[in-house]
């Protein structure tokens, strides 16, 4: 389902995720404003199958992503993308630092800004599966 640059905010998003969905496995949410925000949207939306999930340049920053990183909805996906999003250092470790994301083969994170010690320990967890702009 691609909702990219629909200008879309977390509460649009939460009722578009209440509709039953059962089948869906991949979800675009790029290039909309929602912010951390999403992430509570999206934590509703954790009983689906998603294997791809796009939340590029919606606006996390280190709350999303720290949010993220302990949401269950990660534990399916295969490939998640949260490259332009104003994500730092303490988001990055709290992804490095993340249980959940076990059956990941793709997490983009290029265009966010980590510090040496933060990208060394994303490459130390993600390996190949890890893009950034090095």
């Amino acid at each position: 389902l691609c909702l990219s640059h629909c200008q879309l905010r977390a509460p649009e998003l939460g009722r578009i995720l209440a509709i039953s969905l059962p089948r869906l496995q991949a979800l675009d949410l790029s290039f909309n404003a929602m912010g951390a925000e999403a992430v509570a949207a999206l934590d509703a939306f954790q009983d689906h199958p998603l294997r791809w999930l796009n939340l590029s340049r919606t606006l996390l920053g280190n709350d999303g992503a720290t949010q993220l990183a302990s949401s269950p909805l990660l534990a399916a996906l295969h490939g998640l993308d949260l490259s332009l999003n104003r994500i730092g250092s303490a988001g990055g470790r709290a992804l490095a630092q993340s249980d959940k994301l076990t059956a990941i083969q793709m997490l983009d994170l290029i265009y966010n800004h980590f510090d040496e010690a933060t990208e060394e320990a994303l490459v130390a967890r993600y390996g190949k599966a890890l893009w950034l702009d090095r």
